[in-house]
């Protein structure tokens, strides 16, 4: 545009995966950024940590544990509330890797857990092979409300109307969510 003399006051572009450069102004010639998902973070962007890892996940799906056996407990969080093209979602106290846990989730060895995919309503987690019987003792119980990091956040946003907005585990506010094509 410079070369044919057009002036551009707006050069606007960039996305999640061009985030960490497009704010860099060594490397990019954008004066706004349109920042894609990353304000909210999923599983998916979280494995490329060495890249991300400067943004924490800040949409979370709430789910309850519904069922509880020796073997597996239930979550109320299946399909309809997470798209998994990307992957499963998984608790946030896992993801979070040891970092401070609420006292309610701090209790559970999330890295003994496994999620999988339990159809349209539901989420089933499992021990892991390695985890002795006796552990069993420390599943949520049922009515507990659990965190889940959405495997990819765009398509789990549009399954939802409604964004509560949390402070300190408080809802603050909401926010309508224009759902599908615009």
């Amino acid at each position: 545009l410079d070369q044919a003399g057009i002036k551009c006051e707006i050069l606007s572009g960039g996305g999640t995966g061009s985030l960490i450069y497009d704010i860099n102004p060594d490397h990019s010639v954008l004066n706004e950024v349109q920042p894609g998902s990353y304000p909210f973070m999923d599983v998916d962007y979280g494995k490329n940590e060495e890249k991300y890892s400067i943004f924490e996940p800040s949409l979370f799906v709430l789910s309850t544990v519904i069922s509880s056996s020796k073997s597996r407990f239930v979550l109320d969080a299946g399909l309809k509330s997470h798209a998994i093209e990307s992957g499963l979602p998984t608790f946030f106290s896992q993801y979070k890797s040891g970092e401070s846990e609420s006292e309610s989730e701090s209790q559970f060895p999330w890295n003994s857990y496994e999620i999988e995919n339990g159809g349209d309503e539901h989420m089933i987690v499992k021990t892991k092979q390695n985890l002795s019987s006796e552990s069993n003792n420390s599943f949520p119980q049922v009515g507990t409300k659990l965190a889940l990091l959405p495997g990819h956040v765009d398509p789990t946003f549009n399954l939802h109307s409604t964004l509560y907005l949390t402070r300190d585990n408080r809802v603050i506010t909401t926010a309508e969510i224009c759902r599908g094509p615009l």
